[in-house]
C-alpha cells in the first residue's frame, strides 16, 4: 500500500491550526481551540524570534517588570512568564505525574488568550494581519 505525503510549510500549518481555533472559540470548543492556538503561538513565536529577535513574551515580560518596579518586588524571569502564560495549554498536552487529576481554568479566557498570543506573534514575524476572513473577523470582534 503506498502512503501519500505532501509538504507544508510551517507557517501555512500554523495558520490553518489558529484559523481552526478561532473557529472552535466560536463554537464554544474553548479546550480544542486552546490546544490549537497553542500550538500555532509555539511556531509563530519562534519565526518571530529567529526574523525579529523578539516576541509576544517580551511585551509582556516589559509589563511585568514595569509593575514589579512599582510594587517593589523582584522582576519575574522570562521563564516564569512563559510558564505562567502556557500552564494550562500545557497540562491540556500532558499528564506529567500520570495522575488523572481535575483540571480548573477559565477555559475561554485561556482560548482567548493562546489565540491572541499567536495573532500577536504573527503580526511581530510577519508585519502584517493573518490574511484570513476568520482571523480578521475575530480580531475586529475582540480588539476593535
Amino acid at each position: 500500500m503506498q502512503t501519500m505525503t505532501t509538504k507544508i510549510q510551517q507557517t501555512d500549518l500554523a495558520l490553518i491550526q489558529l484559523r481552526r481555533s478561532v473557529q472552535l472559540f466560536n463554537l464554544k470548543d474553548y479546550i480544542s481551540a486552546t490546544t490549537l492556538a497553542g500550538a500555532a503561538n509555539e511556531i509563530f513565536g519562534q519565526i518571530a524570534m529567529a526574523n525579529k529577535g523578539y516576541n509576544s513574551t517580551d511585551g509582556d515580560k516589559w509589563f511585568w517588570d514595569g509593575m514589579a518596579k512599582i510594587y517593589h518586588t523582584a522582576k519575574p524571569s522570562r521563564g516564569k512568564i512563559i510558564q505562567v502564560n502556557n500552564k494550562i495549554k500545557n497540562v491540556l498536552k500532558h499528564c506529567n505525574n500520570g495522575a488523572n487529576n481535575w483540571i480548573e481554568a477559565d477555559w475561554e479566557n485561556e482560548a482567548q488568550s493562546q489565540i491572541d498570543y499567536a495573532i500577536k506573534n504573527y503580526m511581530i514575524a510577519f508585519d502584517t494581519m493573518p490574511n484570513d476572513r476568520i482571523i480578521k473577523k475575530y480580531v475586529n470582534w475582540k480588539w476593535m
